[in-house]
């Protein structure tokens, strides 16, 4: 009888387990597809930028390195 109201909690207690493990994973799946979509959107915007810089005939290097500094800059003195 102990025995049995032991292994009824065990397996209670494992299907919980899985069921959390279950909803971890689905939490991280849709943290990570924002994610990904997120960085598209960046590098989408970047190649634009880039392109449009190109074809303005400046060097995107140049101004994408200053641009650079000027983010880490601000990202520090305001944090």
């Amino acid at each position: 009888m102990v025995q049995a109201q032991q292994r009824e909690r065990q397996q209670r207690a494992a299907v919980d387990l899985k069921h959390h493990i279950d909803e971890a994973q689905a939490g991280l799946a849709d943290k990570a597809e924002v994610h990904q979509t997120r960085a598209k959107q960046q590098a989408d915007m970047h190649a634009r930028e880039f392109n449009a810089l190109l074809e303005s005939g400046q060097n995107p290097y140049a101004v994408s390195h200053t641009f650079s500094l000027t983010h880490i800059f601000l990202d520090i003195s305001f944090t």
